[in-house]
């Protein structure tokens, strides 16, 4: 974890790690940052391809899981669970690790031109969530503030699902609420 890392300022902070910097970010703590500091492109890779991403990814689903079986659901076939696809089902760990875990500025042509190629393979925590949703009967729906929903398309893994909303289904300054969710899902 060699090498200086900066505070807002720019000025060396002494006895900033990257653990503190992934937990500030993590937090919304440290916000509008565009890079991760290249102190940190190790720290980052060996957390993103190590044992402990998966571990806090399990975490995060167990609750999920657990709040899904404490519902009380209707049997009317309209429970829904929202999805964000942006960074949450299908990964893009591939392409962050060919271009040093966000130590490289985001290029959104390079990142987009990715993500079309349909390769991103699922999040395995995630999809466990997705199957075990509908294991429960409830439907999945995806969501991205990407302008298209191709993506989803091709994503065999996540084989059924009742909609995916791109940014082309609502307007980009108004609000998507539930309620508007659940009138695109039916």
């Amino acid at each position: 974890m060699g090498g200086v890392l900066l505070g807002s300022s720019g000025h060396h902070v002494p006895g900033l790690s990257c653990l503190s910097w992934r937990l500030g970010v993590e937090a919304h703590n440290i916000i509008e940052w565009s890079t991760v500091p290249q102190a940190c492109e190790s720290y980052v890779g060996h957390y993103m391809l190590g044992h402990q991403y998966r571990k806090d990814s399990r975490a995060v689903v167990y609750e999920a899981l657990t709040y899904a079986q404490s519902l009380k659901l209707a049997v009317d076939g309209k429970d829904i669970w929202v999805f964000d696809v942006d960074e949450t089902s299908p990964s893009n760990l591939p392409y962050y690790a060919k271009h040093g875990f966000r130590v490289e500025a985001y290029n959104s042509t390079q990142f987009n031109n990715w993500v079309y190629e349909g390769k991103a393979p699922a999040l395995p925590e995630s999809l466990k969530l997705y199957k075990k949703l509908l294991s429960l009967g409830i439907k999945a729906v995806f969501i991205t503030g990407r302008p298209e929903a191709k993506e989803m398309s091709q994503q065999p893994i996540y084989e059924m699902w009742d909609i995916t909303l791109g940014r082309s289904s609502y307007s980009s300054k108004q609000i998507l609420t539930l309620q508007d969710v659940f009138h695109w899902a039916y």
